[in-house]
């Protein structure tokens, strides 16, 4: 296809029961993808449009490519459209990708967060000290840390008594109550999601072809966001850049689902001007950001579950001073109260956290009842 401006990237979409659902980002210059659709749900056709660059959550533009889905999911041809013809292919091809270079730019840009990547992982019985030592000594860096425009990055756990507090129900984030044992995040320098997002994906097949990944783990939650804005309780308190290294004891994670007759910016109005003021001061809630979801690449690696990047959904990460259980009901369930009496939506899941201690196992033997 033909190449495409650097503030704009080919996303593919699936149709599925008549909804446009993203399978990830192509990028401005694609080449062949490889990547599997999981779920009872099978597409009718493929589309390929041009979006901004970061992806959108779901498509506004006319498609430049559409391709029937044929149900075996062997080689299928090609799309075809108003653009040149895009081949879909199986998990059968096996031809070797050449690498490409990819180009680093160092310029004199502020220290802006652009956009995050939030793991939510559960690593099997038995195998969690393992899990956690594998992580935090090679993944946390090889995977992420290392790469161009990471600029922060932390790691927290939930352990059963963290769990247990966990309202609404979070299975639509987790599967199931109680999974979701460790949160991994990582801030983005404003402007260079694209360029991260490609190399973070080329490193973890590299590392996947080296053996250096770990099998005894699922992923239960992995998703990149995009930065919207922050509210701080304190005029001049800690800024969302520095989060990650202040060292904040408590780390909670709320999805909100806004109402359907209401829109993103009345959401973010009502919060950043009467909910957020007036739950934070007093509290151990010293700082809020929000995000919202973008696609993964469609060559991400296949043990990462695709998820739906709804526009109706905001992630509201919490920094507290102090153990979540001090700001729970008065902060978080309250302000789940608020918006559902206001009509604004509703919490989907809420999930506390406390950050991990690195070169330890502490909290390992504290994940489950």
């Amino acid at each position: 296809m033909a190449p495409l401006p650097t503030n704009e990237s080919y996303q593919l979409w699936a149709e599925i029961g008549g909804r446009a659902i993203s399978l990830g980002l192509l990028g401005n210059r694609p080449g062949s993808a490889t990547f599997t659709v999981a779920g009872s749900a099978t597409p009718t056709q493929l589309m390929v449009t041009i979006e901004p660059s970061g992806g959108v959550a779901t498509p506004d533009r006319a498609p430049v490519a559409v391709g029937r889905v044929v149900p075996a999911w062997r080689p299928v041809g090609t799309c075809t459209g108003s653009a040149p013809a895009v081949t879909v292919r199986s998990m059968t091809d096996t031809e070797p990708k050449k690498p490409r270079p990819l180009e680093i730019t160092a310029g004199a840009e502020p220290v802006k967060l652009g956009s995050m990547l939030l793991t939510i992982v559960e690593p099997h019985r038995g195998h969690e000290v393992a899990y956690n030592r594998w992580y935090e000594r090679d993944h946390f860096y090889s995977g992420c840390m290392v790469g161009p425009y990471n600029f922060a990055g932390r790691r927290f756990v939930a352990t059963a008594d963290l769990k247990a507090m966990r309202e609404p129900d979070p299975s639509e984030i987790t599967g199931e109550p109680g999974r979701g044992s460790y949160v991994s995040v990582y801030w983005v320098l404003d402007g260079y999601h694209d360029i991260w997002n490609r190399w973070a994906v080329r490193q973890v097949r590299a590392l996947h072809a080296a053996n250096r990944m770990f099998e005894e783990r699922d992923h239960v939650h992995t998703l990149l966001y995009r930065f919207a804005w922050e509210h701080r309780r304190e005029a001049d308190g800690v800024p969302i850049e520095l989060a990650l290294d202040h060292p904040f004891k408590g780390f909670v994670p709320v999805w909100v689902d806004r109402a359907e007759d209401v829109g993103n910016d009345r959401l973010w109005e009502s919060l950043r001007t009467e909910l957020l003021p007036g739950l934070l001061p007093g509290s151990d809630a010293g700082l809020v950001a929000a995000f919202t979801p973008l696609p993964l690449l469609i060559d991400a690696p296949g043990d990462v579950p695709r998820q739906e990047a709804t526009d109706r959904r905001t992630l509201l990460l919490f920094f507290l001073d102090g153990h979540p259980a001090t700001s729970w009901h008065p902060v978080i369930v309250e302000l789940g109260r608020r918006l559902d009496a206001g009509g604004l939506g509703s919490v989907v899941a809420a999930l506390p956290f406390i950050p991990t201690i690195p070169g330890t196992d502490v909290y390992t033997d504290q994940l489950w009842p």
